[in-house]
């Protein structure tokens, strides 16, 4: 290797190793490797001779000569192959707009067969302006592509040679998966909201009892309210811990605690927490379970799927109200929860 392409290689090296050490700090240590494999790979397929030996069963690579022979050329061949064999989109575009080089990935991103160039870019109206816009203000860019229902990370580098702007590389790879698992976490995040507002309203709504009623009420009713506040403070207490556990065992499902209850007092202790929203309305509650039918399941996560009921079914009901039955054949137990409200469109 010429020692001018030795100078450009370690001034390439270590420009590798600032960006990647700055996206560490940033937090993104996914960034950091592909940034420094990108950087370092390139850097030496630009200065190793300028030159690369033409591969007819690549067209995303453009072939151009070069000297028979040499170490260099058998270590640029290698990274060729290791950059169009890398899982995401590898390109180099000089400082006069065109492609200098690009990978396999590229040309599967924009459905392209042949040998790439920025005008396949042109029906991609925001990634266009993104690669105009970095190369027009020598500038790094990060840019969100999406492309129906696929999301694509592009991360443009401008590239400098000492003082002297000379093009930018660009990556792209697919962040669908990650995307996907942003609205799981958002999905996750509105259902635990909507958790905490049924204990929360059973909460309010016995406090506002106790204080403004308290004189009014018999021992037996204070001590029924004090039940509510005290199961609700508890049922409080277990969401926390549900979402403590959580963040511990990411993806999975809680551990579920199973044990057999009577279906028809339990049916009865939570209908107590909606009693002032069904009286407020003047909805009526009409029930029709045996009192011996037992049902095996966690209390926390059954009464999670009652309290969702009685919410809902109150919050969209004006007139009539809630009947709910159960029965058992065989080992299968049916539960029906009917409401006069105005449903839920399929």
């Amino acid at each position: 290797m010429k020692r001018s392409g030795i100078h450009w290689f370690v001034l390439l090296v270590l420009v590798t190793l600032g960006i990647g050490v700055a996206w560490l700090f940033n937090g993104n240590p996914l960034a950091l490797t592909i940034i420094m494999i990108v950087f370092g790979l390139a850097g030496s397929i630009f200065i190793l001779m300028g030159r690369s030996i033409p591969s007819s069963n690549r067209r995303s690579i453009a072939p151009i000569p070069v000297d028979p022979g040499g170490a260099d050329i058998e270590v640029e061949i290698v990274m060729r192959k290791l950059i169009e064999d890398l899982p995401i989109g590898i390109m180099f575009i000089t400082n006069e707009e065109k492609i200098r080089f690009n990978n396999r990935i590229w040309n599967e991103l924009l459905g392209v067969a042949r040998e790439l160039s920025l005008s396949d870019f042109k029906g991609h109206p925001g990634l266009w302006g993104a690669l105009n816009r970095s190369i027009g203000t020598e500038d790094d860019l990060d840019y969100l592509w999406q492309v129906g229902t696929q999301h694509y990370q592009v991360i443009i580098k401008a590239v400098h040679t000492g003082n002297r702007f000379i093009g930018i590389l660009v990556s792209g790879s697919d962040v669908s998966s990650f995307k996907r698992l942003e609205r799981v976490q958002q999905d996750f995040l509105a259902d635990f909201t909507h958790e905490l507002k049924t204990p929360l309203a059973a909460l309010m709504g016995a406090s506002a009892i106790l204080t403004e009623k308290k004189a009014m009420l018999k021992e037996n009713e204070l001590a029924e309210f004090h039940d509510i506040v005290g199961k609700e403070a508890a049922r409080l207490n277990h969401l926390v811990d549900d979402l403590i556990d959580l963040t511990r065992i990411g993806a999975g499902a809680p551990t579920l605690m199973k044990s057999l209850i009577p279906l028809s007092e339990f049916i009865f202790d939570t209908s107590k927490l909606f009693t002032r929203e069904l009286t407020r309305k003047k909805l009526t509650l009409k029930t029709d379970i045996p009192s011996d039918l037992l049902v095996f399941v966690d209390p926390n996560r059954f009464k999670q799927v009652f309290n969702n009921l009685f919410s809902n079914a109150i919050q969209y009901t004006e007139h009539g109200g809630i009947s709910i039955t159960a029965s058992k054949e065989d080992k299968m137990i049916t539960i029906h929860f009917k409401d006069t409200g105005i449903g839920i469109s399929a």
